[in-house]
């Protein structure tokens, strides 16, 4: 009773922002985007089976518990319409390059390099460029 859902949030926000400029016969279109998640549990509690003595244990590693980082992402974007069929758009992801960590997994009796975790896209810049045939 009372305790969170493993892998879920309390707390999540997403906001975002278009604007569309013309430029003549070009238009331009600017964006950006945010997500933030408060911090959240990778199980339900710490308390794992212990096959030694069939009791219930409190062992936040044993039953793979942790308490992992709220985390903010932002990402923003410019696009040109150059003509009808040409499009160029320059990005960045996760601008901060935050880490995100988004699950983590920790094997018990295990070596350290079997312990996992999941990360958000690093920062990416990229430009794509769009031409649809007609």
């Amino acid at each position: 009773n009372g305790d969170r859902l493993p892998g879920v949030s309390q707390n999540q926000l997403t906001v975002a922002l278009d604007l569309a400029q013309p430029l003549g016969t070009k238009s331009l279109s600017w964006h950006a985007d945010a997500s933030y998640r408060s911090s959240f549990t990778t199980n339900i509690n710490d308390l794992a089976y212990s096959a030694h003595d069939g009791a219930i244990i409190r062992d936040a590693r044993r039953a793979n518990y942790r308490v992992l980082d709220g985390f903010a992402l932002i990402n923003l974007a410019v696009t040109l319409q150059a003509t009808d069929n040409l499009r160029a758009r320059l990005y960045v992801n996760n601008v901060t390059n935050e880490a995100g960590v988004t699950a983590q997994t920790i094997r018990y009796n295990a070596a350290d390099h079997n312990n996992f975790e999941y990360l958000s896209r690093p920062r990416t810049i990229g430009l794509a460029l769009t031409y649809a045939v007609r």
